[in-house]
C-alpha cells in the first residue's frame, strides 16, 4: 500500500446528493442516463398528470388524438462499469487537490449513486495498459474495494495508452455491461483511437468525464523560469511562463478540441470538469440535462 491520497469520499457523495435533491426520480435518474442501450420498448399509454411531460411521443400523440407516453421494461441488475485513467499525470495539480483525488471523489459520488439502488458497478484502471479489472458487483465492501484502489498512490504510473483500454472494454466485456464511463484529462488521447472509440459507443452507452487541472489549459503567471517534466520519458524542460504561455495555450485548446471533436463523431457525451471547482453542481447539472432530454429514447 503507497502514500493514501487526500480524498473525502463520504462529502463528495453527499456533495452529489445536495445537488440533485430537488430532482425528481434521483435514485432513478441514472437508469435514464445510462440505459440508453438497454431499454427495451413495450407501447404506449395515455399521459397522466403525474408523468413526466418530457416522455410524451408527440407524433404518436397526433395520430391517435390522446396524450401518450413510451413505456420502457426497465432492466434489473444494470452492470455500469467506470474506466479510470491512472496515468502518472494524474498525480499531478495545482489546485487543492491532484487530479487522482479529485478524480476518486466524483468517481466514488457517481458509483454511490448507481449503487444506491443495488445494482452493480464494476472499475478498470489503465495507465500504458490495464493495470487493474474489478468486475461488476453490490455491496459495501465491494464499493471500498475500488475506492481502496483509486485512493492509492502505488496505482498511479506511466504514460496513458488510450487505445490498450479501449480494446480491452471492446474484447472482454461482453453486453451484460449496459454503460460504460471513461474518467481521465485525456491530454494524451490521439485520433488514431477513432474507430476504436465508435466500437465502443456503439456496443455500451458511454460517457466521458474529462477532469482537468487549470494548469492543463493555461501556465500560471510566475517570474523566472519553471521545469516541467515529461511523465512517460522523463525529458525535462525549462520554461518562462510568461514567455511560453500564449504557445502552450494554443496547443492545449487545439488538443482539447480534437478530443471533443472525437467524442461527438463517436456519440459519446462528455461532461467537463474543472479541480479547481465543486464538482456536484457540474456533475448534478450533466446528469439532469440528460434526463430531461431523454436523448436516447
Amino acid at each position: 500500500m503507497g502514500i493514501p491520497l487526500n480524498v473525502d469520499v463520504a462529502a463528495s457523495i453527499s456533495k452529489l446528493k445536495d445537488a440533485l435533491k430537488d430532482f425528481e426520480l434521483r435514485l432513478k435518474l441514472y437508469r435514464i442516463l445510462f440505459q440508453g442501450k438497454g431499454l427495451d420498448f413495450e407501447g404506449y399509454r395515455t399521459y397522466t398528470q403525474a408523468d413526466d411531460a418530457s416522455l410524451i411521443d408527440w407524433k404518436s400523440s397526433m395520430r391517435s388524438n390522446k396524450t401518450l407516453v413510451k413505456e420502457y421494461k426497465e432492466e434489473q441488475d444494470i452492470k455500469i462499469v467506470f474506466a479510470v485513467d491512472v496515468g502518472e499525470h494524474m498525480l499531478t495539480g495545482s489546485s487543492n487537490k491532484l487530479k487522482a483525488e479529485y478524480v476518486t471523489e466524483v468517481v466514488a459520488a457517481l458509483m454511490h449513486l448507481v449503487m444506491d439502488t443495488g445494482d452493480r458497478v464494476g472499475l478498470i484502471t489503465y495507465s500504458s495498459d490495464v493495470t487493474n479489472y474489478i468486475p461488476p458487483k453490490r455491496g459495501n465492501n465491494h464499493f471500498n474495494s475500488m475506492i481502496d484502489v483509486l485512493s492509492d498512490s502505488n496505482t498511479y504510473g506511466k504514460g496513458s495508452n488510450f487505445k490498450n483500454v479501449l480494446n480491452f472494454i471492446n474484447n472482454y466485456l461482453d453486453s451484460s455491461v449496459k454503460a460504460i464511463i471513461l474518467v481521465s484529462d485525456f491530454i494524451r488521447m490521439r485520433k488514431d483511437v477513432m474507430e476504436n472509440m465508435q466500437v465502443l459507443s456503439t456496443r455500451f452507452e458511454t460517457l466521458a468525464m474529462m477532469i482537468k487541472d487549470p494548469i492543463d489549459r493555461t501556465l500560471p503567471d510566475v517570474s523566472g523560469e519553471v521545469i516541467f517534466e515529461d511523465p512517460m520519458t522523463g525529458n525535462q524542460l525549462l520554461v518562462n511562463p510568461r514567455i511560453a504561455a500564449k504557445a502552450y495555450e494554443r496547443n492545449a485548446l487545439i488538443q482539447e478540441q480534437n478530443v471533443l471533436h472525437l467524442f461527438k463523431e463517436s456519440n459519446v457525451d462528455v461532461v467537463n470538469i474543472p479541480t479547481d471547482q465543486d464538482f456536484a453542481p457540474t456533475l448534478g447539472e450533466f446528469i439532469k440535462e440528460r434526463v430531461r432530454k431523454r436523448k436516447f429514447l
